[in-house]
């Protein structure tokens, strides 16, 4: 998985727009409404200014795929060295083909604080069951330069596909990293099923929280995730502290930005984050689904064995692009806002995701987003311990099943005390008139 880096045909240079007043090259035409033929839903092409301190990289991946919050658009373009490198590792990784088709899980790790986790074995993932349920189809995007030569894991279970650091656009690995959270159908385009899973999924203290099945995380829709936790990291401790407390855009938005006292790094648009937040604030068609549809992006199962599905998906996912070369590389802000945009409406009506199974239909009524309840968020519990109820999972009345809890009980003391005295007392003695 070490495709040569191409060399590709000089290409003129596009003007740089001024960043601080960019309204964006691919952002500046008139509002306007037109008819998405994916899932039969308006898309109004929205002018927003952009705040991402990379915004000037030209954007390598146009394509045919429309983005539907303006005239941005994706695919994989061979003209540029990123797009060439993209094609030439979508090529060779149909190697897994046959052995994958039915599934892929898929990450990306770049630089060492991700890394230690891969080139050790902690011993913890049973990498044999996984195996033969899903055969080798574990791969973990990683940096040339941080495996050398490895091809593997540690414990056996991911292909490392390396890339060389020269292709990646921007200086931010975490915006890198995302390029390739969005394109995994690009990248796996034989897969019916993709799973996103975060490498943070393999350090010491979220590992055990991986599905024992990833089969079991698919739900009846085109995207299956699972809402944010009731959770001070997500909302704020205060926040969450308040009984009856219901998840809040805006208290995530200001949750994130005061985590950057601590984790200066948790973003590259620290001074526009608030910004960010206030522009979906005032641009969603509907404002209560940036409070309904927060969730937790480290897991994300993407279905795509239908046209419809995979016309949906690729949308979806083109929009999520979108948003993150204009604004920050926090997706889990754009990404409510990207659901507001995407013509869809709940199935059960005034349902919270802090209790209830969501599912958002097209206009066909057609299932296309599955959202877990938050209490089966991987904080609580083991994805795939909490009943999807796949039946009749909406019943508004009706919260997560979760898995019967295993019980340890450990008594310290004397055997004379538990076992020597307890036996003639309560054994002996009855037996003696």
């Amino acid at each position: 998985y070490k495709p040569s880096v191409p060399k590709p045909p000089k290409l003129p240079q596009l003007p740089q727009p001024p960043h601080d007043d960019a309204v964006g090259l691919h952002l500046s035409l008139s509002a306007t409404s037109s008819i998405d033929s994916t899932n039969n839903a308006i898309s109004p092409l929205h002018r927003l200014n952009c705040t991402s301190p990379e915004f000037a990289v030209p954007w390598e991946l146009s394509g045919p795929v429309k983005s539907r919050t303006s005239l941005f658009s994706c695919g994989i373009n061979s003209k540029t060295r990123l797009g060439f490198f993209l094609q030439k590792l979508s090529d060779k990784l149909l190697v897994h083909k046959n052995d994958c088709r039915e599934m892929v899980v898929y990450g990306v790790a770049f630089g060492m604080d991700h890394m230690q986790y891969i080139l050790e074995d902690h011993g913890k993932i049973d990498v044999a069951s996984l195996i033969e349920r899903h055969n080798r189809c574990f791969f973990m995007f990683v940096l040339e330069e941080d495996i050398g030569s490895q091809t593997v894991s540690a414990d056996g279970l991911d292909w490392l596909v390396s890339f060389p650091r020269q292709v990646l656009p921007y200086t931010s690995m975490r915006r890198n990293a995302k390029i390739l959270k969005y394109y995994g159908h690009f990248l796996f385009p034989f897969a019916e099923t993709i799973v996103w899973q975060d490498a943070k999924f393999r350090r010491p203290d979220f590992v055990t929280k991986r599905p024992s099945d990833y089969t079991a995380m698919r739900q009846d829709a085109c995207m299956s995730v699972v809402a944010l936790p009731i959770h001070k990291n997500a909302f704020g401790k205060n926040n969450v502290r308040r009984k009856g407390y219901q998840p809040s855009f805006r208290d995530h938005c200001e949750t994130v930005v005061d985590a950057l006292k601590k984790r200066p790094h948790v973003t590259d648009s620290n001074r526009t984050l608030m910004k960010q937040c206030n522009l979906y604030e005032q641009d969603v068609p509907k404002k209560a689904s940036l409070d309904r549809y927060l969730v937790d992006t480290g897991f994300i199962v993407w279905n795509f064995d239908s046209k419809e599905c995979r016309g949906f998906n690729s949308v979806f996912q083109c929009t999520m692009s979108d948003q993150l070369q204009c604004h920050s590389d926090r997706d889990q802000v754009p990404f409510p806002f990207v659901l507001g945009m995407m013509g869809l409406h709940q199935e059960n009506p005034g349902a919270q995701t802090s209790t209830n199974y969501l599912r958002l239909l097209d206009r066909s009524k057609a299932s296309r987003v599955h959202i877990t309840p938050s209490s089966c968020h991987w904080y609580f519990t083991a994805l795939g311990n909490c009943d999807a109820g796949t039946d009749n999972p909406l019943q508004p009345e009706k919260g997560p099943t979760l898995a019967p809890p295993k019980v340890a009980v450990m008594v310290a003391g004397s055997l004379k005390r538990f076992f020597v005295n307890s036996t003639a007392q309560l054994v002996l003695k009855p037996l003696v008139q």
